[in-house]
């Protein structure tokens, strides 16, 4: 069954914040998708944000590359 990716869980999180959180193929996923990655936390977290916390600001790189490749379909 598919969930959207534009509903909040119980914390205001969407599910491309999971992601974001979880592996890099997982987020890949997401935004090749089309899941918002500029959209905010209950706390204003981006995506990004998340990432650079959680230590995973090298992926940050990828995702500027994944937005690249996406809106060129």
């Amino acid at each position: 069954a598919k969930a959207p990716l534009d509903k909040p869980d119980a914390f205001g999180w969407l599910p491309i914040h999971h992601a974001a959180l979880a592996s890099s193929e997982i987020f890949e996923l997401f935004v090749k998708k089309r899941a918002d990655t500029q959209a905010k936390t209950p706390r204003g977290g981006t995506c990004e944000d998340l990432r650079h916390l959680a230590g995973l600001e090298e992926l940050s790189v990828s995702l500027s590359n994944l937005r690249v490749e996406t809106d060129d379909k």
